[in-house]
């Protein structure tokens, strides 16, 4: 079955990780998690953690913060992108309060944007009709 790499898949499924090497990485991921997201969070009374993009959703999810990405736009070669926002755990209803929040407001200076816009092109064409 190569066209689904099974043999590889079959390989990998016997292939042993010590014990020793995992014990290392969750300890290693745990003071990281103490020592400086919630860390960070709690000396600074910070209501969420922004990034762009989300990637930091899975850092997060490690340790199991809560985390959720939002929509925020398009880069120069017509990509979405989003805004990830993360909260301590157990936070989640305020961390969906502040995406939505945030999701309201940026659908809020889209119309602004557009309305802003139109009058623009509007003023411009009455213009060149004077003209």
């Amino acid at each position: 079955m190569e066209e689904y790499n099974q043999d590889e898949l079959s390989e990998a499924e016997t292939t042993n990780i010590l014990q020793e090497e995992v014990v290392k990485a969750e300890h290693m991921m745990e003071k990281m998690s103490g020592e400086g997201f919630e860390k960070l969070m709690k000396e600074n009374e910070l209501d969420a953690m922004v990034t762009l993009g989300a990637d930091a959703a899975t850092i997060l999810a490690i340790e199991g913060y809560p985390a959720l990405s939002v929509p925020a736009g398009y880069d120069n070669n017509g990509l979405p992108y989003g805004l990830c926002f993360g909260r301590l755990e157990g936070s989640e209803p305020k961390l969906i309060e502040i995406a939505c929040s945030l999701e309201q407001a940026m659908r809020i200076v889209d119309l602004l944007f557009r309305f802003l816009l139109n009058c623009t092109i509007y003023i411009v064409s009455k213009a060149m009709v004077g003209a």
